[in-house]
Order: structure tokens, then C-alpha cells, then sequence
């Protein structure tokens, strides 16, 4: 098992929105990507889970009945 520095790999994607795979698991892949002020229309994934890790800032997640300040 290899330690990932989260802050370190994003420090290295050079532009922003430029999503990058740091490790894979079974066959799921995990991305890592910097952005900054960027709006996303509501979307569903529905054969497979996401899941939002802020390693500097914050975001915020909206749902059908709430919004959730991560």
C-alpha cells in the first residue's frame, strides 16, 4: 500500500478543472482535481457513488431538499 499526499499531488496538477487519477481500487478510480468559483448543473451517477474530499477551501453540495456546507 502506497501513502498518497493529497496537498502534494494537487499542488502538482497544473491547470485548473484538469481532473487526475492517483490510485484505483478494484474498479473504482480515485480522482483528485483543483477548481475554483465552478457551478455544476444537478446530475445523478446512477450505477455508481461519489464521494467529495476538500483538502483546502470549501464547497457546497446541493441536494433535491437541502444544501450541505463542506
Amino acid at each position: 500500500m502506497d501513502v498518497i499526499n493529497l496537498k502534494e499531488k494537487g499542488s502538482k496538477i497544473p491547470n485548473l478543472y484538469q481532473y487526475e487519477t492517483i490510485a484505483k481500487m478494484n474498479s473504482h478510480n480515485f480522482t483528485i482535481v483543483r477548481v475554483k468559483d465552478r457551478v455544476l448543473d444537478f446530475h445523478t451517477h446512477p450505477d455508481s457513488d461519489e464521494v467529495f474530499f476538500i483538502v483546502d477551501g470549501q464547497m457546497k453540495l446541493e441536494f433535491k431538499d437541502k444544501i450541505v456546507q463542506l
